[in-house]
């Protein structure tokens, strides 16, 4: 339809998606990893009983490149559905060595201690990931039905962990009529590219992730009229109409009822995911969770009032798709919102503790929102999705200790005291805080939940990472380094 060329084209001119030229690189990047499947097979069954020709195993693409809704990018996420035969251990072990051996592979790392294990690498400037899931079947065919619940039965729970994104994605794409598929891959184009200009794309700091906004679409869609005419626009019309004025008391169910595997359905009020949750949204296959589980008050806040402001401009501008959508992707201005914030920095010695403790501060942020919730002088807290990094070099110990403090302008020299020169990976999150506007509130006091949320900090790091420090410290926007401003344009 001429409305979703309109978009598609939109999209295309901005270079918000690909070009046919990237589109075929990925499709050969996964056609370049499937190539190493039978090597890998031959690998791992040398020595035994087994013939490598005797079963086959997949890797099979899933999330947004899975449903061909991604954006330019956007990672790629594969699964390889191992047969029998082969076993996780067998798999991250020898996986990695045929990947550091293929040209155009780069940064090949394994990360086994996570509820997924993953292979993370680059291929030909794509960021991938692999999970793995051994299926206990004969063998595993293209095409492979794994809404089959059959399947599940004997997994260990990291084969069921891993399998949720692939079976959720085929879940998603039953969901949709053949026609529809068009308006669908293009309005969650639209929907992720708009959420990552308004910053509320970061499932683990209290926003949403790309499979909690396909949900919310799909639920869009499975509640609008499937016999009338739809595109991409009356889709994108609708999803925000729809949860701009939801009444998050109720849950968002894709399904009738919660599945299980052959027992009875539970009472969605009785799953401890959803006790206390402010956006609860159901994921559609089994095992249930909470798709939206470090939301918290405050980031329910900030998306709400985004999805009001991107309801206003499309019922503004429809009909004019250029204007709807650069009123949309306008990039939030973070820094022009507050002229308060909260400044947190992690600072480490080593590379890895600093990578690390990326990984573990982003379900950090959400306990301390709920510590600062508790303190009525603030009107609005606002985590800024964005994390900034970088090596400071340093002089003395007391250009290190200002470092530690948060005192991150790097044109702060410090020259007093013995020279001891050195360097330090800096991390740096911001929250915007609004105060409210009260004669009784000259100051406001945020020293318990700070503290608090430091000792909470100091009690999570362990032998391996005691070259990191944490501080929190009051900022107001003119205090704002200027590394971070340029950093963020």
């Amino acid at each position: 339809m001429d409305a979703n060329k309109n978009i598609q084209s939109y999209l295309s001119r901005h270079h918000i998606t690909e070009n046919r030229q990237e589109t075929e690189r990925r499709a050969r990047a996964l056609q370049q990893l499937r190539g190493l499947i039978p090597e890998l097979i031959a690998r791992i069954t040398q020595n035994t009983s087994v013939k490598r020709d005797d079963f086959e195993c997949q890797l099979q693409p899933f999330g947004s490149y899975g449903l061909g809704g991604y954006i330019t990018g956007a990672d790629i996420d594969l699964v390889f559905l191992g047969a029998a035969p082969i076993r996780r251990k067998q798999f991250f072990n020898t996986f990695p060595h045929l990947l550091k051996r293929t040209s155009r592979v780069a940064n090949v790392e394994v990360i086994r201690r996570t509820a997924v294990p993953i292979i993370k690498f680059v291929y030909d400037g794509f960021s991938i990931d692999i999970s793995f899931a051994n299926l206990k079947a004969n063998t595993v065919p293209a095409g492979i039905n794994l809404l089959d619940d059959n399947l599940l039965y004997d997994l260990d729970p990291v084969c069921v962990a891993s399998l949720d994104g692939p079976r959720t994605q085929q879940f998603i794409m039953n969901s949709v009529r053949r026609q529809h598929v068009p308006a669908f891959q293009i309005a969650l184009q639209v929907i992720k590219y708009w959420a990552s200009q308004r910053c509320l794309y970061g499932k683990q700091i209290g926003y949403l992730n790309g499979s909690t906004w396909t949900f919310l679409l799909l639920k869009t869609y499975l509640l609008s009229n499937l016999d009338a005419p739809m595109t991409a626009e009356t889709l994108i019309s609708a999803f925000f109409n729809t949860w701009s004025k939801w009444d998050w008391r109720h849950p968002v169910m894709l399904t009738k009822t919660i599945p299980t595997l052959g027992n009875k359905s539970p009472d969605y009020q009785t799953m401890t995911d959803f006790q206390d949750a402010y956006m609860p949204i159901v994921s559609p296959c089994y095992p249930v969770c909470s798709a939206a589980p470090f939301v918290t008050k405050s980031t329910r806040q900030v998306i709400v009032q985004e999805l009001q402001r991107a309801r206003d401009i499309v019922d503004y501008a429809m009909g004019d798709t250029d204007l709807m959508l650069d009123l949309l992707f306008h990039k939030m201005a973070f820094f022009n919102r507050f002229h308060h914030f909260l400044q947190i920095t992690i600072t480490a010695e080593t590379l890895k503790s600093k990578d690390t403790w990326i990984r573990k501060m982003a379900c950090n942020i959400p306990m301390f929102l709920q510590m600062l919730e508790s303190n009525p002088q603030l009107a609005q807290i606002h985590p800024y999705t964005k994390v900034y990094s970088q090596l400071f070099h340093y002089r003395t110990d007391q250009g290190r200790m200002a470092l530690e403090d948060g005192n991150l302008e790097q044109e702060s020299d410090y020259r007093a005291g013995t020279l001891k020169p050195g360097s330090l990976h800096v991390v740096c999150y911001l929250i915007g805080l609004k105060p409210q506007i009260h004669d009784g509130y000259p100051v406001i006091d945020i020293f318990q939940p700070v503290d608090d949320f430091l000792r909470e900090l100091d009690g999570k790091r362990n032998e391996k990472d005691q070259d990191v420090t944490f501080a929190v410290k009051a900022i107001k926007r003119k205090e704002v380094p200027d590394w971070i401003r340029t950093y963020d344009q």
